[in-house]
C-alpha cells in the first residue's frame, strides 16, 4: 500500500471510531467563552427592556402556530399588550424570507420579503408592512426571527449573518427602538430513548447561534448604532426541558414513575416532540413560556395554559420556564469573534458534524461514505475558520466592514 493511501486508511480508521454516543469528550458549559467589555452595555440593555406591544414573528415550522397564539394568550393573561404579525415559510431559511428563493418565479430583487402565509392571507410584503407601522403611532417593537436548524451549513449556504443583519437594518429603520431576537431553532432528537448526545449537541449549538448575534453587534457598535441582536436559546430551553424530564425524580406531568428503561424515557420525549424535531401541544406550550419570559421578563406562574394541558402539568412546565430563563439572564454571556471562531474550530466543527454522521448519514449512505463525507466537511470547516477573509463567517475587519454587508432593497 503506497504511504498516501496508508495515511488516508489510518486517518479514516481513526474518524470512524469517533462517535458521539453520549456527549462530547468535555461537555460545553453553559457559557464556555469569556465575557467582553460589550457586557455591561448589553445588561443594562436588558434590563431597561420592555413587554413588546407589537411583535414579528419571521420563520418556518418551529415558529408556526400555535406558537403565536400561545405567546399571545400567555400576555393577555399577564395583562400584557400583545399584537403579532408573522411571515410564515415552510422550511424556509432567512435568506429565503428576505432575498427570496432562487425556484421563486418572481425574480424581482429581494422579493423573499413579499413571501410566506401571514396572520391573515398571504404574501404580505415586509417591507411596506415595517414602513406603514413606523410611520403609524405603534410601530412593531418586537422582531422575533429564527434560522433554519443547520447552523453550520447554514452560515454559509443561506449566509445567515447577511441575510440576518439585512432583516434586522430593516425593522430598525422603521424603528428604531425595537428589538431584534434570533429565536434559536434545534436539530431533530437522533435518538429519544437515550437523548443525552441531543442535549450536549443543543447546547453546543446555543453558543453557535449565539456568535452569529455577536458577529453583527460587534460591527454595529463600530458604526456607533445603539441597536443590538439577542439570542434567544429556544433549542438550549428545550435540551434542559427534556434532559430534566428523562433523569430522575423527573417532571411532574411528564415523566412516568420509573425513567430507568429506554422505553421510559423514549414515552417522555414523545410527550414533547411528536417525531423527531416538531413539537407536541406540551412542548410548544414550554416554548411559549420560555419566549414570553425572554421577551417580557414577566414571571410565568399562574400563566395561561391550553385547556387541553391539566393545571399540574402546566403548573410545572412554568416552573420550569422560569428557571432556565432565570439562569440564562445570570449568565449574561457575550462572547468576542476570536472566542467564537475558537470554540467552532476546536469543539462545534467536531460536534456538529459527528453528530449529522450518527444520526443521519450512516443509514442512509453507508459508514464507509459517511465518514468520508464527515472527513470532507471536517476539513473544509477547518480551512474556513482559519481565514482572514470573507470565507469566514466569524471574520471581522473594521477597515472593509461596512462593504461586507448586503445593499438595502
Amino acid at each position: 500500500m503506497k504511504p498516501n493511501a496508508l495515511l488516508a486508511t489510518v486517518m479514516l480508521l481513526a474518524l470512524t471510531s469517533t462517535r458521539l454516543d453520549a456527549a462530547p469528550a468535555a461537555p460545553p458549559p453553559a457559557n464556555p467563552l469569556p465575557r467582553t467589555p460589550m457586557d455591561a452595555t448589553a445588561d443594562a440593555g436588558a434590563a431597561k427592556a420592555t413587554a413588546p406591544r407589537r411583535v414579528l414573528i419571521s420563520g418556518h415550522s418551529l415558529t408556526d402556530q400555535p406558537l403565536p397564539d400561545y405567546l399571545a394568550a400567555i400576555a393577555q393573561s399577564q395583562g400584557l399588550p400583545w399584537d403579532w404579525q408573522r411571515q410564515y415559510v415552510v422550511g424556509s431559511s432567512i435568506k429565503d424570507r428576505s432575498a427570496g428563493r432562487p425556484s421563486n418565479p418572481d425574480q424581482a430583487p429581494w422579493n423573499g420579503y413579499r413571501s410566506g402565509l401571514n396572520r391573515s392571507g398571504e404574501n404580505l410584503d415586509m417591507l411596506k408592512e415595517l414602513r406603514a407601522a413606523g410611520a403609524g403611532p405603534e410601530p412593531y417593537d418586537t422582531l422575533l426571527i429564527t434560522e433554519q436548524h443547520s447552523v453550520l451549513g447554514g452560515l454559509v449556504w443561506n449566509d445567515t449573518v447577511r441575510h440576518l443583519r439585512h432583516f434586522h437594518d430593516r425593522f430598525i429603520e422603521a424603528n428604531p427602538r425595537g428589538r431584534t431576537w434570533f429565536y434559536e431553532s434545534w436539530f431533530g432528537i437522533d435518538d429519544k430513548a437515550d437523548p443525552r448526545r441531543w442535549i450536549d449537541y443543543e447546547r453546543a449549538a446555543s453558543v453557535v447561534w449565539r456568535c452569529v448575534a455577536t458577529r453583527i453587534n460587534v460591527s454595529l457598535e463600530a458604526e456607533g448604532r445603539a441597536d443590538r441582536i439577542q439570542a434567544l436559546p429556544a433549542g438550549r430551553a428545550l435540551a434542559h426541558l427534556v434532559e430534566r424530564a428523562t433523569v430522575a425524580p423527573g417532571v411532574e406531568g411528564l415523566s412516568g414513575t420509573s425513567l430507568d428503561t429506554p422505553e421510559a424515557r423514549r414515552a417522555t420525549v414523545d410527550k414533547l416532540v411528536r417525531d423527531d424535531v416538531h413539537l407536541t401541544p406540551l412542548g410548544l406550550y414550554y416554548v411559549a413560556l420560555v419566549t414570553s419570559a425572554a421577551l417580557t421578563q414577566a414571571p410565568q406562574a399562574a400563566s395561561w395554559a391550553p385547556p387541553e394541558i391539566d393545571a399540574a402539568t402546566a403548573a410545572a412546565l412554568q416552573r420550569e420556564a422560569s428557571a432556565f430563563v432565570e439562569q440564562w439572564r445570570k449568565e449574561a454571556a457575550r462572547e468576542d469573534l476570536a472566542a467564537c471562531r475558537r470554540f467552532v474550530q476546536r469543539d462545534f466543527i467536531r460536534i456538529y458534524w459527528s453528530y449529522l454522521r450518527d444520526k443521519d448519514w450512516i443509514e442512509k449512505q453507508g459508514r464507509l461514505r459517511a465518514s468520508l463525507r464527515w472527513l470532507t466537511q471536517s476539513v473544509q470547516w477547518q480551512w474556513r475558520m482559519a481565514r482572514d477573509n470573507a470565507a469566514n463567517p466569524f471574520w471581522y475587519d473594521a477597515a472593509s466592514d461596512k462593504s461586507y454587508w448586503l445593499p438595502p432593497p
